[in-house]
């Protein structure tokens, strides 16, 4: 036990080092077949603790034959500033192919944010 000028007689320092095994980053790319003639390519990029607050950043894409061009960007902070507040905001578009049925193609573009609490934060 350590007494110094900010510690309290009676009170323990603890230091505690956490070493991640993950690695920072990790991709993901795949192929896939559909109806022998129709296919599509997904590719998927995560970003980890770049900043040193655990968060998560992530780029996702596809192309498919069919529909075109997706993809969604998000970003996921699970302590917002220190707060118990998590934090998650997404960028999305997205194609979808009704030429079979109809004539059209059906493409949607979205923004989302969202922001959760985490449990209760106790007094210093």
């Amino acid at each position: 036990m350590r007494h110094g000028p900010q510690q309290q007689k009676g009170h323990l320092d603890v230091d505690i080092t956490v070493k991640d095994k993950k690695s920072w980053w990790s991709a993901n790319a795949g192929t896939f077949v559909h109806q022998g003639n129709k296919g599509s390519v997904d590719a998927n990029m995560q970003m980890r603790n770049l900043l040193g607050h655990a968060e998560v950043y992530e780029l996702e894409g596809k192309r498919d034959t069919a529909a075109g061009f997706d993809y969604a960007l998000s970003v996921l902070y699970p302590r917002l500033a220190g707060t118990p507040l998590q934090a998650e905001m997404r960028l999305t578009k997205d194609a979808e192919s009704h030429v079979k049925t109809s004539s059209f193609t059906q493409s949607s573009q979205s923004i989302s944010a969202h922001l959760r609490g985490c449990g209760t934060r106790e007094p210093p």
